[in-house]
């Protein structure tokens, strides 16, 4: 159409752009052009956004890996709602939430078990583990080996202080 009627009505209808009929090919492609640069550029925030809030969230867990640290309290962290944060989590890390939070807390708990003399009891309720032998059972799933012998060949130490 050749209508700047149309032009206006199609631009409100949420058209990227408009090209009057008597166009010349060079402009055509120069539109084209654009709106693919836009799009791609768009894309491409849309990725570093996802990457940002990933970073966001693997900054609040790591400062927070001594506590109990639920999905709900990192979505409030970062001012998303936890459906948001899972999805874009998943999307920019390539899993889940709950096996970041875990890897956090596991490499807590290897820092720990190289730096300080607590029993792996007392390591294991630092970084939230209610239960010894869950974090136990956990970081030798994570590290192929237990706490105590993880200790034993990285620092040639035993097992912590004795009560």
């Amino acid at each position: 159409y050749s209508s700047k009627d149309v032009a206006v009505e199609a631009l409100k209808g949420h058209a990227d752009d408009y090209v009057e009929k008597s166009a010349d090919i060079c402009r055509i492609k120069s539109v084209i052009d654009r709106l693919i640069d836009e799009r791609e550029s768009r894309r491409a925030s849309r990725k570093s956004s996802q990457a940002g809030i990933h970073e966001r969230i693997r900054r609040y867990l790591e400062r927070n890996c001594y506590k109990k640290v639920t999905l709900a309290d990192v979505s409030r962290a970062v001012s998303l709602s936890p459906k948001y944060v899972s999805r874009a989590f998943r999307k920019s890390a390539g899993r889940g939430f709950a096996a970041c939070r875990r890897e956090i807390k596991m490499a807590a708990g290897r820092r720990l078990l190289t730096t300080t003399g607590l029993t792996v009891e007392e390591i294991a309720e630092r970084i939230g583990y209610r239960n010894p032998e869950s974090f136990i059972r956990m970081f030798k799933k994570e590290t192929g080996s237990t706490p105590a012998a993880y200790r034993m060949k990285k620092t040639g130490r035993g097992h912590g202080r004795k009560r």
